[in-house]
């Protein structure tokens, strides 16, 4: 038979875990057990936040759409649009594509609940 631990968080600890997670979504448990001095592992912390139904889920990549980018390609489009086919046969049309030495934009984990 299996002796379960006991746990070595109290409940007190969980909902001060949870408020700093409400507070900051971006946080690791890396930092939650360093900010509470936490004598609990990283992976306790995260499951003490699983319990409480919160996920560690990528943080979606949101399109840069500002209404001043929106108006000032509505703005070419309107100009362009009825441009003659000999316009665009001058047009040099290049595919530019971005390469990084190093990776510096790293996939962020957000704690949110699920849907």
């Amino acid at each position: 038979m299996w002796k379960w631990q006991k746990r070595v968080l109290e409940e007190r600890t969980d909902r001060a875990i949870h408020r700093l997670v409400r507070a900051e979504p971006k946080i690791s448990s890396r930092i939650i057990k360093e900010v509470l001095s936490l004598p609990a592992s990283e992976r306790t912390i995260r499951r003490r936040l699983h319990e409480r139904n919160l996920c560690s889920f990528f943080k979606k990549k949101k399109t840069l759409l500002q209404k001043a980018n929106i108006r000032k390609d509505s703005y070419l489009l309107k100009k362009y649009v009825n441009m003659p086919q000999k316009f665009w046969d001058q047009v040099i049309w290049t595919d530019e594509s971005k390469f990084e030495l190093k990776n510096t934009k790293k996939a962020i984990h957000v704690w949110c609940q699920p849907n």
